[in-house]
């Protein structure tokens, strides 16, 4: 028997002529399109060039340390296993580093990874979020792909404007993106500027320091301890 897909009961003209857009998270089809930086290749093909180095996306251009090629080399007789999804035995040493416990680390690959777990886990349809209008693109990524709503705040020349952000808090505010330092602007927040900003935003953003010490990193983290 010739099966058709139109005999199907789920099959609709409906869906036969739906497109992709009718398809995707609707978050997802507001997020702009990210540009990267050239690879070193690239530009050196580009403008005809025999040895460059790249000082951009925190590339290491003296490669990897030998104790992580060990490390790599190591590890090959198990690649074709599942890794611990919970990072548990980086999480412990990293406890041997900072004066935290192991539930007070997160790992990801990379910042996108820790990010994109954050977002998902804190930010829900309508929150607002508050983003400086100059920073690193995946803050405005996850909040949209959460169909939460990023509301930007302005810039003092390539500075982050605290005193900005604390006037943009409202009712709605569930979660405020800070880098630091600031990429792409390089610029760095000091530790007397962040500890007067927590000092300054409500109580309501931070319910209790238990929260706080899950979520934020390390340095923010002692901070809120002197808050």
């Amino acid at each position: 028997m010739k099966y058709s897909k139109s005999c199907h009961p789920l099959y609709s003209k409906k869906w036969a002529d739906m497109n992709i857009e009718q398809l995707a998270n609707s978050g997802a089809l507001q997020i702009k399109l990210y540009v990267p930086g050239k690879s070193k290749k690239e530009v050196e093909r580009e403008l005809k060039l025999t040895e460059t180095v790249k000082m951009a996306s925190n590339e290491n251009p003296f490669s990897a340390s030998e104790q992580a090629k060990e490390a790599i080399i190591a590890a090959l007789d198990e690649i074709h296993m599942y890794p611990n999804p919970t990072s548990l035995e980086l999480r412990e040493a990293l406890t041997g580093i900072q004066a935290v416990s192991k539930d007070e680390i997160t790992v990801g690959n990379g910042s996108d990874g820790v990010i994109y777990n954050l977002g998902m886990a804190v930010i829900n349809q309508g929150d607002e979020v508050l983003i400086p209008k100059i920073t690193f693109p995946v803050y405005e990524t996850i909040t949209r792909v959460m169909r939460g709503r990023p509301i930007f705040t302005r810039m003092r020349d390539l500075r982050i404007d605290l005193e900005d952000i604390i006037r943009h808090i409202g009712e709605k505010t569930k979660a405020i993106f800070l880098c630091n330092p600031n990429n792409p602007t390089g610029d760095i927040l000091s530790k007397d500027e962040i500890l007067a900003f927590l000092k300054e935003t409500p109580p309501s953003m931070f319910p209790s320091s238990r929260r706080v010490r899950v979520w934020l990193p390390c340095p923010i983290r002692n901070l809120l301890r002197e808050r």
